[in-house]
Order: structure tokens, then C-alpha cells, then sequence
């Protein structure tokens, strides 16, 4: 096998890989925490970037691109769970940051600097 097959096998695999994992986050997005959406985040990164050093040493054949055009249409998806869980979190902030605000203002309050008097009788 020479070097130019060689690579179009290897671009073949990275594709199905990054094909595979792509669609077993789609299908359980709904579910997905941020650490695992994290993590595949990561490793699709790894994946892109190996594939980018592949292609520039043989360019993809239309059926690859078309492979890849497929698993972009799923950016969208993914991008839309990204931003739910990162609101998830500025709601989940925000109501901290209320819930300590309210708890601030009742803590402490004239304990310190209170004095007690009493009268004898």
C-alpha cells in the first residue's frame, strides 16, 4: 500500500470515527451534562485537527467531504444544547447570588451591635 492510499484510509477512519461519536451525542444531546458534552468537545477537536493534517497531505475525495458536510449539520444542534447548559448555569448563578443577597441582609443584623438594658425593680 503506498503512502497517498495509505492516507486516504487513514482520512476514511478519522471521518468514521469522528461520524460515530458525532452521532452518538446526538443521539442522547437532550441528556448530555456539560462535563460529557466537555469531553466530546475535546476529543472532536483532536479528531478535526488530525483530520486538517490529513487532508493537507492528500486532499479528500467527494465522498469524504460529503461525509463531512453530513456531520456539520449537526454544529447546529450541538452549538443550541451548548448554550441551554451554559444558561442553565447564569440562571443557577443568579439565583445564588440572590438567595446570598437575602441572607446578608437578615445575618447579623443588630445581634452585634445591640445593647441590652435592664431595669430593677
Amino acid at each position: 500500500m503506498d503512502s497517498g492510499s495509505m492516507t486516504i484510509h487513514e482520512l476514511d477512519m478519522c471521518i468514521s470515527e469522528l461520524k460515530q461519536e458525532t452521532e452518538r451525542v446526538i443521539s442522547g444531546l437532550a441528556a448530555m451534562s456539560y462535563e460529557e458534552l466537555e469531553v466530546f468537545v475535546e476529543h472532536r477537536e483532536q479528531l478535526v485537527k488530525q483530520l486538517g493534517e490529513l487532508a493537507a497531505q492528500t486532499p479528500p475525495n467527494t465522498e469524504q467531504q460529503s461525509q463531512v458536510q453530513q456531520i456539520l449539520q449537526h454544529d447546529a444542534a450541538i452549538r443550541a444544547r451548548m448554550n441551554a447548559l451554559c444558561l442553565e448555569a447564569q440562571d443557577w448563578i443568579r439565583q445564588r447570588n440572590q438567595a446570598k443577597a437575602q441572607r446578608s441582609a437578615y445575618e447579623g443584623y443588630g445581634v452585634t451591635d445591640s445593647i441590652l438594658m435592664d431595669r430593677k425593680k
